[in-house]
């Protein structure tokens, strides 16, 4: 999460991919691919993107970008994920 909110897209898609490979529990797939396809759509990765949004959609169906982004502490922190869920595809 925090290699997002730096900037660093590619090193937050290195550690959530190995995180979520894991097999890891409901909590950390509702935090994790949501900033995964955040960071694809940031780094213009578009297949990856579109892919991480339907696995989010089948998996969380009610999920929903500004209540999402409105866990994150600051105004900046809240703007820049929602804005990386937008270029995913999220409204």
């Amino acid at each position: 999460m925090a290699n997002y909110f730096l900037g660093r897209h590619a090193e937050a898609i290195e550690a959530l991919d190995r995180a979520l490979a894991r097999g890891p529990g409901r909590n950390t797939q509702l935090l994790g691919h949501p900033i995964l396809a955040a960071s694809y759509a940031e780094s213009g990765r578009n297949e990856d993107t579109e892919g991480e949004r339907a696995l989010i959609r089948r998996l969380f169906p009610l999920f929903d970008a500004d209540r999402f982004a409105a866990q994150f502490g600051t105004q900046e922190a809240r703007d820049h994920m929602l804005e990386g869920l937008k270029k995913a595809g999220f409204e």
